[in-house]
């Protein structure tokens, strides 16, 4: 590493400059197919300085906010009517199992569940009785049929 100058490595400064110029992460986390490598690729760093970045300024992996930022275009495009095969697919699975296999862990119900809530009784979607993860994710999205339940 580069001798310290002011007390900080010249490259940090470098790698500061890169990653403030990114404005728009969720999409760069598209464009990554959600994989933590691809992201840090098209950051310019390193893996372990896009960590290094993401504990500090998210408080999180890259892989935990990349799984988080997948979940919520996920519960999007469900509720946006789209199946859980092509869901998945935009989600850049290969398999929707996989991908319903994940979902649940993360939200504690299915996506068909979820997809079937949403379509069909958007109205009572907060008497479901719904993990703490998922009523959190389902509440970011500013949607009026959701906002006015949570």
């Amino acid at each position: 590493m580069p001798a310290l100058q002011n007390g900080h490595h010249a490259q940090g400064d470098s790698v500061n400059h890169k990653l403030q110029h990114i404005q728009n992460w969720p999409e760069l986390a598209r464009q990554a197919n959600w994989s933590v490598a691809r992201l840090a690729k098209l950051s310019g760093i390193t893996r372990r300085t896009l960590h290094r970045h993401f504990i500090k300024k998210r408080g999180q992996t890259p892989k935990s906010w990349l799984e988080e930022q997948g979940q919520k275009l996920a519960i999007e495009l469900l509720r946006d009517g789209f199946s859980v095969k092509e869901t998945a697919a935009q989600l850049g699975y290969a398999c929707s199992e996989t991908f319903s296999r994940n979902f649940k862990r993360r939200c504690g119900k299915c996506p068909m569940e979820v997809a079937l809530l949403m379509a069909t009784k958007p109205t009572t979607i907060s008497n479901v009785p719904i993990s703490h993860e998922m009523s959190r994710l389902v509440g970011l999205f500013p949607l009026k049929p959701i906002q006015t339940l949570i």
